[in-house]
């Protein structure tokens, strides 16, 4: 059995992975193929073995195709009107709300598909609730895929959950046309009820608002809560998972316990109980995994078919693959599919050999072993998409979880009774009370101690296999002679500490990132010897035409900082802002408070006031005739503004941006800023053939003259500008100019980030999106 579980999710992972990523048909034909070849490599239990394999593998590549391809195609970009159920209750954020729909009707036709709704302007007591049917009359967006090193794939993401487009809207352009009854919508009525009465037993909002995240998946509003778990490490407590799941389980089977009821008999009543939880806190896809495991484990137990929590989890995964495969790309599902695992494999190992050393293992001890087991396998996934590892997140989990499952299982036991007497519940939850403020203040007392935290890139693979090597030879699976243990492990730290990214193994590239900040500019520059550099860090843009209403997030949160630790940056050496001009200068001056800036270079002498009171960063002026150099061969020079000037007004600024000429091997690259086309004139005798041309003022018709164009006579252009602005912009005069000169375009509204791989002799161009 747990051979063909091994094998089946080995298949399947390879065929999703080779589907998501567009391979060649063929090569998932010869998959299929090898798969149907395996009985002669590798013995199966039973011939009927392989007629369960391919109908896994072939059912899991039919449900890709149609998570890939999607009905709603032709709707994306095109104003329709539309008849949606709403799935769930809308999560409000002062009077904005966003909730998940359930498409019905299109343009009158049937149509299927989930969608995220975010609407603005909603009255503080809207109608909207999970079941209420809606019509309405907007345009649906495709989800976007990953547009920056180190930024967020929204597409993957939300595909993960099954929903394909987003829609923006008023919430006075939706209309509630009836209410549907099911079962499922009951239930959420109920955990809308519970919420409420949690309420009413205290007046202390943030541990009411624990609770509820806690108990029933409700999004607490005090977005603090949140912030004090995860500076510790820990935030995955506060979402409602397989710890919650599992918490249940154990306080309805000793429940049944006390009941006298047989084993068997206890594990098989379970099960329905723990799919009432799930449909009761809306079937979070991580609740619904975590339900099928436990699920699956206590029917095999049950019935003696499933002898391992392994081949439970590898049931379990099988079947969310089945269901859904694009789940292989959530960050829950391979959190906690690489911690379960990491528990099975080491947990009983370690406690086993430790148990030899010590009379009585302590809970502390347990605790400890639990933490080390899952975090052997789950850091590298953490520092991956994070790019932070709190060394305090091991204490924080040995507290903070057997307290949450305490306040858990009592505040499950309190709510019946707050039911039935008020007075009784709000005393009982007194206790609760306590509890619930004493886990908060660990979580804050601890997420605020500095000094145990790492921030970078990704774990290096050397450091990933200096923990699992002493955990493996911890567990007692590796026992090599002492002599070979202690000169591999000493090789394994001395590798952890060098700096892989440096060592001349193969021709580096210098990697020039062209951000996608929207209605901005900001490019990312790394040399070959690690050194970088920012021209200028995007801003706030004005509301744009496909978002409109919706608040953006800090630019040097959602972009700068994760590009930066995404390509291996831990400091900034020089951040040049080539004008004061929001669009252009706020992320840097963001990102000045939050990450490690050497030195800043400006166009124009004090324009910056916030700039002035960096007392611990080098804040010069660059004027045309200077230049930095790298010792790995960059040279970025400056061509204009001729002189530093003084402080200038915004109508005076994209006059006098900082035009620059980057230097690498046999390439050059213009970047022109926001000049205009009178800049251009006043260059034309310093301005030479260029290879690649950052096109001026996110290409808008006062920039990129044919005579500058002719001058430079550039192969690759490159366009920063942001979807749906409202300036409608890229100007269709400049990228027909463009065309017609021969040069290739490339622009951030439709390939996101475009990365420029430059060696001394030739380069590549690399969009992000195709």
């Amino acid at each position: 059995m747990k051979r063909l579980l091994l094998i089946s999710i080995l298949f399947s992972i390879a065929g999703i992975v080779l589907f998501y990523f567009h391979a060649p048909y063929y090569t998932i034909i010869i998959l299929f193929a090898l798969l149907l070849c395996l009985p002669f490599f590798l013995p199966l239990d039973n011939p009927s073995q392989i007629i369960t394999l391919v109908i896994i593998f072939l059912w899991t590549m039919f449900r890709m195709s149609q998570l890939v391809g999607g009905q709603l195609l032709p709707f994306y970009d095109e104003e329709r009107h539309y008849e949606a159920l709403v799935l769930d209750e809308p999560l409000m954020q002062k009077d904005r709300g966003t909730c998940t729909l359930q498409l019905i009707r299109g343009e009158g036709r049937p149509l299927k598909g989930k969608i995220i709704l975010q609407s603005y302007d909603v009255p503080k007591e809207s109608d909207i609730q999970p079941g209420t049917l809606l019509s309405f009359k907007g345009t649906l967006r495709e989800l976007s895929p990953k547009r920056n090193p180190g930024g967020f794939n929204e597409k993957l993401y939300y595909r993960s959950k099954g929903i394909v487009g987003r829609m923006v809207l008023s919430a006075k352009e939706v209309d509630s046309i009836g209410q549907q009854d099911r079962f499922a919508f009951k239930l959420l009525g109920i955990r809308r009820t519970l919420v409420d009465r949690l309420e009413t037993l205290s007046d202390n909002r943030k541990v009411t608002g624990l609770i509820s995240t806690l108990l029933l998946g409700e999004k607490s509003p005090d977005t603090h809560i949140e912030e004090h778990f995860r500076n510790l490490g820990i935030s995955h407590i506060l979402a409602i998972s397989g710890m919650h799941v599992g918490f249940l389980s154990l306080a309805l089977l000793k429940f049944f316990k006390i009941l006298k009821i047989p084993e068997k008999n206890a594990r098989l009543l379970t099960v329905p109980f723990l799919f009432i939880y799930a449909l009761l806190v809306a079937l979070p896809v991580s609740v619904v995994r975590a339900v099928l495991m436990l699920s699956i484990y206590h029917c095999g137990v049950a019935f003696r078919q499933v002898k391992d929590a392994f081949s439970a989890l590898l049931a379990t995964a099988i079947i969310v693959l089945m269901i859904n495969p694009m789940q292989l790309f959530s960050l829950s599902f391979q959190l906690s599919f690489m911690a379960t695992l990491g528990i099975i494999f080491f947990y009983q190992p370690l406690r086993y050999r430790i148990g030899r050393h010590l009379r009585r293992t302590s809970y502390v001890v347990e605790s400890l072993l639990l933490t080390l087991s899952a975090y052997a396998t789950t850091f590298p996934i953490v520092l991956f998409y994070f790019h932070r590892l709190n060394l305090l997140s091991f204490l924080g989990n040995i507290v903070v979880v057997p307290l949450i499952g305490i306040l858990f299982i009592y505040t499950m036991i309190l709510l019946p009774i707050g039911f039935i007497s008020s007075i009784v519940g709000a005393l009982l939850f007194r206790l609760a009370e306590f509890l619930g403020q004493f886990i908060l203040w660990i979580a804050e007392m601890l997420g605020a101690v500095s000094g145990f935290s790492y921030k970078g890139a990704g774990a290096p693979i050397v450091l990933a296999l200096f923990l699992l090597t002493l955990v493996f030879f911890g567990a007692g699976y590796w026992r090599p002679k002492k002599k070979v243990s202690i000169a591999l492990l000493t090789a394994l730290v001395l590798i952890s500490f060098v700096d892989y990214r440096t060592l001349p193994l193969t021709e580096r590239a210098l990697k020039i990132y062209f951000l996608d900040v929207g209605q901005g500019d900001a490019t990312l520059i790394r040399t070959p010897k690690g050194y970088t550099y920012l021209i200028d860090g995007g801003g706030y843009p004005q509301k744009t035409l496909a978002f409109k209403q919706i608040q953006p997030q800090p630019i040097s949160e959602s972009v700068l900082i994760p590009a930066l630790y995404a390509t291996g940056a831990h400091r900034v050496d020089s951040a040049l802002i080539t004008h004061n001009h929001e669009d252009h200068s706020q992320g840097v001056e963001e990102l000045l408070l939050s990450f490690p800036v050497q030195r800043v270079y400006l166009s124009t002498k004090n324009n910056h006031p916030s700039l002035q009171q960096m007392e611990l960063i080098e804040v010069h002026t660059l004027a045309a005739g200077q230049s930095i150099r790298t010792p790995d061969g960059l040279t970025i020079d400056c061509i204009w503004p001729m002189l530093p000037v003084e402080a200038l007004g915004d109508n005076q600024q994209n006059h006098y941006s900082m035009v620059l000429r980057l230097r690498y091997g046999n390439h050059t690259l213009m970047m022109m800023s926001d000049t205009d086309v009178q800049t251009e004139a006043a260059l034309m005798g310093v301005l030479g053939e260029t290879d690649i041309l950052r096109v001026g003022h996110h290409c808008s018709k006062t920039s990129t003259g044919e005579e500058m164009l002719q001058h430079c006579d550039p192969k690759i252009a490159v366009i920063s500008v942001g979807r749906g602005n409202l300036y409608r912009l890229p100007n269709p005069e400049i990228l027909q100019r463009l065309k017609t000169a021969g040069v290739q375009t490339y622009r951030t509204d439709e390939n996101g980030c475009i990365l420029i791989e430059m060696y001394n002799d030739h380069y590549h161009v690399r969009p992000y999106i195709q």
